[in-house]
């Protein structure tokens, strides 16, 4: 009978925008719902984010999740556009995130995120804020870091060098370390291992590992921290010098204020030592300023100039 009526009316013709946005509420609430059930039947889930503008130069976000299905068949599924022209900050996009995974419930099973456009998506602050809201990716601090080499390390002087190696590269089970200037490394992989298996795991030399051997031998640690740097090479007397230099002849190069103050020390060194009184001392490769005083000069040993009649 409707099938009659929608061929027989000649007023209802289906046309009307609020029918058709109402038919296209309810489909878009029927294929989220079917997203949902899909990635609530997935263990990891990873969010695509890509930022666009349209004709009306409005910044569109766009939300897509992969995922792989029970049939191990790698799935992409589209959410939806979102206006982000009034806040395209980290925040702001962190707050998007943040709503899409409290909505389809897979915080928990986020495991990686993809950006590509939005000026502010790929900073350290929002890939920060969200590795701390899913609870995934956690630091290890130095102190943490030390108590488990300590833990692990009972009575190493006792110990010949293979075994001490293999005992301080033991850590707790599920425990995630990162080395320093190294991948990070799953516990299971330099478990009871010798330097030479180590180091072929982790794809580094074996002087690496003799280093953090040693490291911790030494300091209780094995990672690289700052050094406390050589002593200054120019005395305070000398560093007034060079800066009494630099007044009276500000376009001098480093190089002859060097040689006529006669401090032993590198150019490279007087420039820095001018530099940190605030002056920018004179480079031959930038173009010389002309003063009052180098136009006098010139004026003055010009030859005159004999007109030929």
């Amino acid at each position: 009978m409707l099938e009659i009526y929608l061929k027989d009316s000649t007023i209802f013709r289906g046309t009307s925008s609020a029918i058709q946005n109402d038919l296209i509420a309810a489909i878009g609430y029927l294929i989220t719902k079917q997203i949902k059930e899909d990635i609530e039947k997935t263990d990891f889930v990873s969010l695509i984010l890509d930022e666009t503008s349209d004709i009306i130069n409005k910044s569109q976000l766009s939300s897509v999740f992969r995922f792989v299905d029970q049939n191990c068949q790698v799935q992409e599924r589209f959410l939806h556009f979102t206006d982000v022209s009034a806040d395209r900050s980290s925040a702001g996009l962190l707050e998007h995130v943040k709503h899409l995974l409290r909505d389809f419930n897979c915080g928990e099973k986020l495991i990686a995120q993809t950006y590509d456009g939005a000026a502010g998506m790929d900073i350290a602050y929002c890939s920060k804020k969200v590795e701390e809201l899913i609870g995934k990716i956690k630091k290890i601090r130095e102190d943490d870091f030390d108590r488990i080499f300590q833990e692990s390390v009972p009575g190493r002087n006792d110990e010949n060098p293979n075994k001490r190696s293999r005992r301080i590269m033991e850590v707790q089970p599920q425990r995630h370390v990162r080395p320093p200037r190294t991948r990070a490394n799953r516990p299971e992989v330099i478990r009871s291992r010798g330097r030479i298996r180590i180091s072929r795991l982790l794809g580094i030399s074996r002087d690496t590992v003799r280093l953090w051997v040693r490291r911790y031998e030494e300091g209780g640690h094995v990672l690289t921290r700052p050094r406390p740097g050589r002593p200054r090479v120019t005395t305070p007397a000398a560093d007034q010098q060079i800066q009494r230099a630099a007044e009276r002849a500000p376009l001098s190069t480093a190089v002859r204020i060097t040689r006529e103050t006669g401090v032993q020390c590198h150019p490279i060194t007087t420039r820095r030592r001018i530099r940190e009184t605030g002056r920018q001392c004179f480079i031959p490769a930038r173009k010389e300023t002309l003063t009052e005083a180098h136009r006098e000069a010139r004026t003055s040993s010009r030859s005159p100039v004999l007109a030929i009649t």
